[in-house]
Order: structure tokens, then sequence, then C-alpha cells
């Protein structure tokens, strides 16, 4: 035999094929850090915990359907109430409930107004006059307005279930003319969503993008951008968001779901993988899509685009740092709780899909609102070139130790190792570690006689409320030679 210790390559993102021998890593509720001058070039952190910070209303089985921060104050909606959340988070609830109680609700804001729709109808709070009309009742408010956005104080509604789109008097979201209107003209298809990013307002259908341009000497406030024509569309309108000057979505196609693009108002480009791709593609055909809700915000230093599918019960998140893909999840749902974001006080805040909670998200919080969750990581399989067997005699974890709490369960926190022999196809019996009692700094995280393969895959877990590092990993091992 030939005794060997080698780095094991475990950093890295989510990327699982369809056969997992091909490529079976996963990273849940972790995201890499790439410094290429640091002890390590890449290295995989917590994804920040929450804390409830409100709850809003007394029903806690409605969930947060849309929310926006505007000058001092967060609005949220909450099944039908549109709430209002000050700097003490005092919640107000504002003007009647709407029409419905599920669904997106989108949210666009002007110099004294913020309009918000639900598919269904149309609302409008006056925050300079502190007054509510819900709904809107001017007749010529499109029938069925779905999105909405707005264009140097124009705000832009698309119709549901026609290829129309409508803009509002100069800052009057209150006043609404038939003749100002245009249509997706450039091959037949139904208003989807709309969305603007720097100035360039994109208008989707369900397979066909049209962009527009606020043009103040046309006949009209706007005209279409004819080389910016996209043989695509959206496949859920509240996976449009937009933040930090990039607007990003789940495109559609004829031949159904697309990819996930990202634009700056120019051509939009693809940044899902063709393994997500894959999998998106199965969301679509085993659930849907359509409920498909995106946010963007940015976390040390890093912007990511975050997408949940609550029937597929899952989520996805994009690092526009590392171009990587990594996977979300809150215990006991596997898809995370945030539905919808917003930046208040200066920190990133999200509200749970299914409950009436409003959740502060940061780094600070080693867990979920008190409940502990998981990491992992499922790394590449490893194999020798030859092909031939192996007997794995330890495996390391490089992480940062010692970070275990003075009392209670976090006291001697664990992390779990699982073995694939199959190419992560199947796993064995977890088998645990410690990462060090507090102050432990200089503890090893180790395991011993892992037995004989021909391809070795390991799953990593941690479940403790503390915060976790994870570096990197070693493998020594036994070369079977003739």
């Amino acid at each position: 035999m030939s005794m060997r210790q080698v780095p094991y390559p475990l950093i890295g993102s989510s990327n699982p094929e369809i056969v997992p021998k091909i490529d079976s890593q996963r990273t849940v509720n972790l995201y890499e850090i790439n410094d290429p001058e640091g002890k390590e070039p890449s290295v995989l952190q917590d994804m920040p915990g929450l804390l409830q910070k409100a709850s809003m209303g007394a029903d806690d089985t409605v969930g947060c359907r849309g929310m926006l921060q505007h000058g001092d104050y967060l609005y949220a909606v909450y099944g039908d109430i549109l709430y209002r959340v000050d700097n003490g988070f005092l919640v107000s609830s504002l003007g009647s409930p709407l029409t419905t109680s599920t669904g997106p609700v989108r949210f666009s804001v002007n110099e004294n107004e913020i309009l918000l729709v639900d598919a269904v109808k149309g609302y409008l709070w006056n925050f300079t006059t502190s007054t509510a009309t819900f709904p809107i009742v001017d007749p010529d408010f499109p029938a069925q307005p779905i999105d909405v956005t707005n264009v140097d104080g124009y705000f832009i509604v698309t119709e549901g279930e026609s290829n129309d789109w409508y803009w509002s008097a100069l800052n009057d979201g209150l006043n609404w003319n038939s003749t100002d209107t245009e249509k997706i003209i450039s091959k037949p298809d139904q208003c989807i969503a709309i969305a603007t990013v720097n100035r360039r307002m994109f208008i989707f259908g369900k397979n066909i993008t049209e962009q527009w341009y606020d043009d103040p000497v046309g006949t009209t406030p706007f005209q279409r951008n004819n080389n910016m024509l996209f043989e695509y569309g959206c496949a859920s309108r509240a996976s449009v968001v937009e933040n930090y000057g990039i607007l990003v979505f789940l495109a559609s196609t004829k031949n159904g779901v697309g990819s996930v693009r990202v634009t700056d108002g120019g051509q939009p480009q693809i940044i899902s993988t063709p393994a997500l791709d894959r999998i998106i593609k199965g969301y679509e055909i085993d659930h849907v899509v359509s409920d498909a809700s995106g946010m963007i915000y940015k976390e040390n230093g890093q912007i990511f685009y975050e997408i949940s599918f609550t029937t597929a019960n899952h989520t996805w998140v994009y690092s526009f740092s590392t171009k990587k893909w990594f996977e979300r999840e809150s215990l006991p749902d596997k898809r995370f709780k945030g539905e919808c974001y917003a930046n208040f006080l200066g920190s990133h805040f999200v509200g749970d899909y299914s409950t009436n909670k409003l959740y502060e998200m940061s780094s600070q919080y080693a867990d979920q609102n008190g409940d502990s969750y998981r990491r992992m990581r499922i790394g590449k399989p490893f194999s020798l070139p030859s092909l031939k067997s192996f007997r794995v005699n330890r495996f390391e974890l490089d992480l940062v130790n010692g970070v275990g709490t003075a009392t209670g369960i976090t006291q001697d926190p664990l992390v779990r190792l699982s073995i694939s022999r199959d190419g992560g196809l199947t796993y064995g019996n977890a088998l645990e570690a410690s990462l060090g009692k507090m102050s432990q700094s200089l503890y090893t995280s180790e395991w011993y006689r892992l037995g004989s393969q021909t391809d070795f895959v390991p799953k990593i877990e941690f479940w403790h409320s503390v915060p976790t590092t994870l570096l990197g990993a070693a493998i020594n091992y036994d070369e079977f030679v003739r």
C-alpha cells in the first residue's frame, strides 16, 4: 500500500447534475467568499440569520405578499392589509382591506404616492397627506392590474389577460386616461410583468420582452427601442426584482420556463447554470414556477439574488461576486422563510411567506429566530485516476474552531460527516465530531478509519446556533497497489 495525504476540494457551490457521480455538489445555508490573499483562496460562510422584529396584524396564518421601504417607513402587505412600520417598530394598518388576500402585491412610488396592485385592483397611499384610496376608482384605471413601475413620475401599469399597458398623469396615481396606453406589438402576447432599471423600462410578456424609454419630445411619453426585442418573456412577475442598478427575472419561452437572466438596461445575460435550468424545468413539470418570488440584497460586500419556489419548496441564491449558486432553507419547510425584502434602518428585512412575522436578517444572528438551521456542504466525488479502491484513514476539516458558548446546548457544538460510496446517490450514517468548546481555537475536527471505496463523497452538516466558517479539508488514504 501507498499512504498519501492530500487536500480535499471541499469549498464550492451547488451544481447537482442529473447523475450525482458527475457532480454531486450542494451548498445549503452557506455561501462562498473568495480571498486570493487569505489563508485559503475560498471559504464557506454562514448565511445571515433571522430575528423577529414585529408581528403584522393578529392573524399569524397570513404571509407577506409585498414590501417597500420609503422615507422613514417600511410598508408591507400581509394578507389583505397594507401595514406601515416606523423606526420604533410600531405597526399601523393603512386604508381599507385589499380585495385579495393571497398572491403577490407589487409596489411603486412617486414624489407623493405609493401605488400597489394585486392583479384585481389598484390602491394608493398618499404619504404627503396621509390619505388612502382603496381601491382606485378612476374608471380608466386598468381592469386587471398585475404589475406597476414608475418612470420619471409616471406610474405604468400592465393589464392582465391582454397586451395593454397604461400610464397615469404625471405624479398623480389617481388620474388615468384610457387613451394613455400602449401595447406589446412586436408579437401577439400577454403582459406578465413590468420593471425599470437605469431608466429603461422592460415590458415582459409570456414569450416576448420589449424595452421602452422615456421620450420627452415624442407624441407620447414613451418610445419602444426596436433594437432591444427579446424572444423570451417572464415566468413569474414576483421573480422580477431590481436593486443596485440590475434587474433579475425568471425567463420563459414558448417551450416553457427558461433561464434566470440579469440586465442593467442592455441585453439580458443568463446567470443560471444548465444544471439549475434542468432543476427549474422539473419544478415546472412536477409543480409550478409561476409562484417564484425574488429578492436582491447585499451582505458582506456580495450582491445576492434569491429566488424561492413555494410549491416546489426550494430556494436558490446567486452571488454576483463569485458567479455561483447555492441553496437556502428553513425548517421544518425546505424553502427559506423570506418572501419579500426591503432595506430599512440600514438593515435587511424580510417578510415571512406563511406567517405574520417580520424579520431582521443579519450575519450577527446564528439561527433563524431561535430555530437552529442546517448548514450543509456535499463535496465533489473523490476517486483515484486508476479508479482502484483506496482506504480512507482520516478526514480532517479546517474550520474556525472554539466557537462553542460557555453554557447551553452550543457549549460543545458538533459537526456531522456522512459518506457516500456510490458517487453521491446514497449516504451512510452520520458520524459526529466536535468543533471545540469556547476558545479551543487549536481544536481539529477529524474522523478516522472510514473504510475502503472507489468513490468518496463527504456530506458535512452543522445544526448548532453558533457562527461557522468552513476553510477546507484534507484526506489521508492508502492506495492499494499491486
